[in-house]
């Protein structure tokens, strides 16, 4: 073998030396390797796997046989085949035959080439691979690219300053204090003369806050969301690129925001196929937009506009004929969306109750205003459990407003409405016909009332009871979920409204409140209470700029603003309901505690039990002139639990006989510290300190008088002062 080598070698040599060609030895080596690559093909090619193998590798079809999607060879792939639903192709088998032998042959036309290169010049092969290699991952990564070149070139450092040349040689640019800066030269700003400093390019001036737009990632928050959907009403294929057929704005908060679709030309544009576009696209962005189709000519397109946002402010004399004709009964127009559009919430039909999640200073009072007015135009009832003691004097004494401050009369009210919506119940039982007036429960601060609640509960409640059996939350929950049926409907108001604010059932009774209004609302709290909508629309520090959230839509809502004289006027304006005094408002003598006689009043001018505010909670400060339960005329309708004319003697004989007797009369606890028998104590210590010495016998009540969960106790007024002097002395 050696020997016939050593032949060849010779014969090349010689035929070299004869015609004058100069053979590098490289390039016969790959000569001679080519040779043989060609000898091993034609031997494989006798080989029918073989043979069938490369067939199938030169034009461009599965080297298994096996086609996974609907591709042709000049057509791409769609959809996979029934086969193989059950597994996701790679993104080769979605590529036309014809692409995909071309690809093969260029690869193998390239790997030919480098051990060409490598041959002959290692350099020169180093170069055009990594030339090769950085126009692919360009052409792969050419979106990040962009991004990552416009991030830079929006990042760059400052140009240095240049000098102002003029009249008297260089002179240093303009400087202004910069924000928060004391002075010195730290604290001042380069600004070019002639040039303004101020807000960024992203400044509305019809909203301070419009700058503030949500960190938004656009490809993941956007761009994904709506290519998933868009994808499928435009009956693109699984491997089609978004960036094809999808161009975003820079941010889509902005009014002059406008998302591009391009359409395939073949889409034909039925009303089917727009409606299934428009909802994959609408519903993925913040807000509300507008859309336009363009079919006509070359290119093909719809276009998403943002639409304008509701105005800054409405007055209601603004609005109050639109409010006059297109408010109900029980769907109140409470603010102004985009377009111009009225914002109502439907009690029947929509929601059975409204949640009012707001930040502070966001105008929740205003929002509640606007909310109840139009109620009270119809003739609604209203009743305001108010902890914050001023959060709606505007209602004081309106004959169809009720409001409470206090924590016991907060407390007693709540359990007296829910026992007042069983009550409807049974009576429309009974009587299908009877329809009772509707009825509004404004629960302000829950987060604040709450915490009363229970604390009040504990301080009061009976021996063996339990502090997570709190009747007014049970009240909250049952008003909740059976309140519509007996036209009671609940305004809860909160900052953030936690499950745990609404009691030990406050998950299952947030859930009844299918209307939500949210203002300066953080990313927590808008994904606590409407996690169904996203994106997150930004939030806007305008005073009375909401979102209305209802069936999983988010509208922009701007409510609509009531001056104190405006609501109190409209509220009177139509049809007055009056509203029943809760019976747990009158205390153990039967008088009402903070309020005036509107017939003891010396300038002769009347006010009802709804027109006096009550103070603060100071169990030490005595009240005011109190009146009889019975001179009070609240309430007109049958259902007032409150006696409206006193005890009537029989003729004159028994009137000198009781005149002359020494009638001793049971009074109850607040009658008694008010009278001062407790001294210095607390009503509600003293009141504690009272139901120990009836558990121990120290002390019998005269009457006990059962007001819906709780049992009210009256003594004899000798008894209780000799009880508490003896307990006084003991102690001392």
């Amino acid at each position: 073998m050696e020997r016939d080598i050593g032949i060849v070698a010779r014969f090349v040599g010689a035929l070299r030396d004869e015609l004058g060609i100069q053979v590098d030895a490289g390039a016969l080596a790959l000569v001679v390797a080519l040779g043989l690559a060609l000898v091993v093909l034609v031997l494989a090619l006798k080989v029918r796997p073989v043979r069938v193998v490369l067939g199938r590798f030169a034009v461009g079809l599965p080297l298994d046989g096996q086609r996974r999607t609907n591709a042709e060879f000049f057509r791409s792939a769609t959809r996979r085949l029934e086969a193989f639903e059950d597994m996701r192709p790679s993104p080769w088998h979605y590529k036309p035959f014809a692409l995909r032998a071309l690809i093969r042959w260029t690869v193998l036309a390239w790997v030919l080439a480098l051990v060409v290169g490598w041959v002959l010049s290692s350099i020169l092969l180093l170069l055009s691979t990594g030339a090769m290699v950085g126009v692919w991952a360009l052409i792969r990564w050419r979106d990040q690219v962009r991004r990552a070149t416009v991030w830079a070139w929006e990042h760059r450092p400052p140009a240095p300053r240049r000098l102002a040349v003029g009249r008297g040689g260089p002179r240093p640019l303009a400087l202004e204090p910069a924000d928060g800066a004391s002075g010195g030269a730290s604290g001042e700003v380069a600004v070019p003369e002639g040039e303004e400093s101020g807000a960024g390019d992203n400044a509305d001036p019809d909203d301070p806050a419009s700058g503030l737009f949500p960190d938004r990632d656009m490809i993941r928050d956007i761009r994904d969301p709506i290519w998933d959907g868009a994808r499928v009403a435009l009956e693109l294929s699984e491997m089609a690129r978004p960036n094809k057929y999808l161009i975003l704005p820079d941010s889509v908060d902005k009014e002059d925001s406008t998302v591009t679709v391009k359409l395939p030309r073949a889409w034909q544009g039925h009303p089917e196929q727009k409606a299934l576009l428009d909802h994959s696209v609408m519903t993925r962005l913040p807000g509300d937009w507008d859309v336009m189709y363009s079919l006509m000519g070359r290119l093909h397109v719809a276009k998403y506009t943002k639409v304008a946002r509701p105005p800054m402010k409405v007055p209601y004399l603004k609005v109050k004929d639109r409010i006059e004709q297109e408010s109900s009964a029980t769907a109140p127009v409470f603010g102004v969306g985009p377009r111009g559009k009225l914002v109502a919430s439907d009690f029947k039909s929509e929601s059975p109750h409204v949640l009012l999640s707001m930040g502070s200073n966001a105008g929740k009072s205003s929002a509640i205003k606007a909310l109840v007015v139009p109620l009270l135009m119809a003739g609604a009832q209203l009743y305001i459990i108010d902890p914050k003691f001023n959060s709606h004097l505007w209602a004081r004494g309106l004959p169809n407003v009720y409001t409470c401050s206090r924590s016991a009369d907060m407390f007693d009210a709540i359990v007296w409405l829910g026992e007042e919506a069983e009550e409807r119940q049974m009576r429309i039982a009974e009587d299908p016909g009877y329809q009772p007036p509707l009825r509004v429960i404004v629960l302000e601060e829950m987060n604040l009332l709450g915490r009363k609640m229970r604390k009040h509960w504990r301080n009061t409640m009976p021996k063996g009871a339990k502090a997570g059996e709190n009747p007014a939350f049970e009240a909250m929950a049952d008003l909740s979920a059976a309140g519509r049926s007996a036209s009671c409907h609940l305004i809860a108001v909160a900052q953030m409204l936690t499950t745990h604010t609404m009691g030990p059932e406050g998950n299952t009774t947030r859930e009844n409140f299918s209307t939500r209004i949210l203002g300066r609302y953080s990313r927590n709290n808008w994904k606590m209470l409407v996690p169904e909508v996203s994106p997150m629309p930004a939030s806007s520090m305008t005073r009375g700029r909401v979102q209305t959230v209802s069936g999983g839509e988010a509208t922009e809502t701007q409510v609509i603003y009531y001056t104190d004289e405006e609501a109190r006027a409209a509220a009177l304006s139509g049809t007055v309901a009056h509203c029943p005094v809760p019976p747990t408002t009158v205390d153990d003598d039967g008088e009402i505690p903070g309020l005036t006689s509107h017939k003891s009043r010396p300038d002769g001018k009347g006010r009802d039990a709804r027109d006096t505010p009550t103070g603060p909670e100071d169990e030490n400060t005595p009240p005011a002139t109190t009146i009889p339960a019975w001179i009070l005329e609240a309430d007109s309708s049958p259902n007032s639990r409150v006696s409206k004319k006193p005890f009537e003697m029989g003729p004159g004989e028994e009137e000198e006989e009781i005149e002359d007797a020494e009638v001793v009369r049971p009074i109850g606890p607040t009658e008694a510290h008010r009278e001062g028998l407790f001294g210095s104590a607390s009503l509600d210590s003293a009141r504690r300190a009272l139901n120990r010495a009836v558990d121990r016998g120290e002390i019998k009540p005269v009457e006990e008088i059962k007001k819906g969960n709780r049992v009210e106790r009256k003594y004899d007024p000798v008894d209780l002062a000799e009880w508490w002097e003896t307990r006084t002395s003991a102690k001392s």
